[in-house]
């Protein structure tokens, strides 16, 4: 066990026997507050610093098909909402001004 300071807090550096992952435990909470996979440990900063910069880049690229899926969603339905509108202004003319009232009489 190896107790260092993070941000000016003694926290301690364990690594787990089973998964050999690195746990930070804050020991007045008792709990873990990082932890890190042998591929993280081992990795350089610029290997770090790309695979950050993928993820973020893969985030964005989801969030703009996401964006983009609900736009041709939204398309979808004003289309139908539309067409369900000619539908009905057609309907009305063929009745014609003769028929019952199309709602309840109050």
């Amino acid at each position: 066990m190896l107790a260092q300071r993070v941000e000016g807090l003694p926290v301690f550096r364990v690594t787990c026997p089973h998964c050999r992952t690195e746990l930070t435990i804050d020991p007045r909470t008792r709990r873990v507050v990082d932890h890190r996979t042998q591929e993280e440990i081992q990795q350089r900063p610029d290997e770090k610093w790309d695979a950050v910069v993928g993820k973020i880049e893969k985030a964005r690229s989801e969030r703009e098909a996401k964006l983009e899926e609900a736009r041709r969603r939204e398309a979808e339905r004003q289309r139908h909402l539309e067409e369900l509108f000619r539908k009905a202004q057609e309907k009305a003319r063929e009745a014609g001004e003769d028929g019952p009232p199309a709602g309840p009489v109050w």
